[in-house]
């Protein structure tokens, strides 16, 4: 079968979960080695075994800071690639064989075989590839293409400091593409862009949930945070009349914050972030969880600190009722949704890109009148990760296989809440 000039494309995820790409897809996949320490990997189109793409891979650890360290993955793969790397059927380079490439998203270098095969070599924290397209030459128009998007497509499921590392330098990249003269720049665990200090945590999750837009997602991430950039100067001088109808409750683990918010205990050498957030408003709510403040402004989302409530002259409980009458003013949730396979109702809520994340809405002050109607007997909740809120009747299930479901969510969270089970009713919020 040949390919035609612009053929449709599916994701292909290994069975191990270990890397992915995109191919042909009507082309096949086939796994030649079960072994997690070493993949061997052959993808080509169903009738013609002869053009398609090899890929070999061993198992390596690189230091956390390796993206960190100018030249450190490229010169880790000219000594891997200047020597005999057991199971590959690959003769020494020397340096001058060996040419640094963009072709792929990671550190990597590409080299010729004696026999004229074109091969490249990528690295990331946990991996060392081997890929070799093959096809015929004078067809190099029709399926180079072809080979470009799959290269460029690779992704591999590194721990997440490693998946941090790699979306970190992706994101600097293009913001060097984008704004040359911004002067972004690599600081630690962050990109610095002027005051701004830029993290990837939440990018990340993006686009683990969204593959597919991956390269949309980031380029919408580095426009958003120019954008807050040049707003940087006014952030911490907000005036209360303008943010007033932008303040929401958000509930977070006291871990979140540390415990000076609450018990104004002081830290020995807290971090830039720990330090941060001993500035912010919270207080102490149920179980091992307190209410902190934000403000959704339209390119920023920001946590409100004590020395905003200085400046605007206001207490904590003035922006605890705020806070609530706007969240109030949100109509919903409205709920549908039907029962999960563990049993459990997950309701999606239609609309609710005017609040800044689900799991406030066990904070609505109107949440037991919405939803009275859909849930019989007493009613659970449970905000297992910040963007999720399960609703369910609590006549309906056991209470140890709902709290066996919701640790599940909680535990395997980016952004955990709370594994604990709350009763909703007519005065309010308590623990089942």
């Amino acid at each position: 079968m040949q390919i035609n000039e612009r053929p449709a494309f599916t994701c292909w995820i290994h069975p191990q979960k270990t890397l992915s790409l995109e191919i042909p897809e009507h082309w096949q996949a086939r796994c030649q080695s079960g072994d997690p320490q070493h993949l061997s990997l052959h993808f080509h189109a169903p009738d013609t075994p002869e053009i398609g793409l090899r890929v070999a891979g061993i198992a390596h650890n690189l230091p956390a800071d390796w993206s960190q360290q100018s030249g450190m993955a490229l010169q880790f793969l000219k000594q891997s690639l200047k020597s005999v790397i057991p199971g590959w059927n690959l003769p020494p380079l020397t340096d001058s064989e060996i040419h640094p490439s963009t072709a792929l998203q990671y550190p990597c270098c590409t080299f010729r075989l004696r026999d004229g095969s074109q091969w490249w070599a990528c690295c990331s924290q946990s991996m060392l590839l081997l890929l070799s397209p093959h096809y015929p030459a004078e067809q190099q128009h029709e399926y180079g293409p072809v080979f470009n998007r799959m290269l460029g497509s690779l992704r591999i499921a590194d721990s997440r400091a490693g998946q941090l590392a790699v979306l970190q330098a992706e994101v600097l990249r293009q913001f060097r593409r984008a704004y040359p003269t911004a002067g972004c720049r690599m600081l630690g665990d962050r990109l610095q862009l002027g005051s701004l200090h830029i993290f990837v945590d939440n990018l990340l999750s993006l686009v683990q949930s969204q593959p597919q837009k991956r390269l949309r997602l980031i380029r919408n991430f580095v426009r958003t945070s120019m954008q807050v950039s040049r707003e940087a100067d006014s952030l911490g001088r907000e005036k209360w009349s303008s943010v007033q109808p932008l303040v929401y409750p958000m509930i977070r683990p006291a871990g979140f914050v540390n415990a000076g918010v609450v018990a104004g205990q002081a830290f020995t050498e807290p971090s830039a972030v720990d330090t941060s957030r001993q500035l912010l408003v919270a207080a102490p709510w149920l179980a091992d969880l307190v209410i902190c403040y934000a403000i959704d402004a339209p390119n920023t989302l920001r946590f409100v600190l004590n020395s905003d409530l200085d400046r605007w002259n206001i207490d904590q409980s003035s922006l605890h009722r705020q806070a609530l009458l706007n969240l109030r003013q949100i109509e919903g949730p409205s709920l549908m949704g039907q029962p999960s396979i563990d049993g459990i109702l997950r309701f999606a809520v239609p609309g609710d890109s005017a609040i800044p994340v689900k799991s406030a809405w066990l904070l609505h002050p109107l949440l037991f009148r919405n939803i009275q109607a859909y849930l019989r007997g007493p009613i659970w909740a449970a905000v297992p990760n910040r963007d999720t809120l399960l609703l369910f009747s609590a006549g309906d299930l056991d209470r140890t296989r709902v709290l066996n479901a919701v640790r599940r969510d909680y535990c395997s969270s980016q952004h955990p809440i709370s594994d604990r089970i709350f009763q909703i009713t007519a005065d309010g919020i308590a623990l089942a």
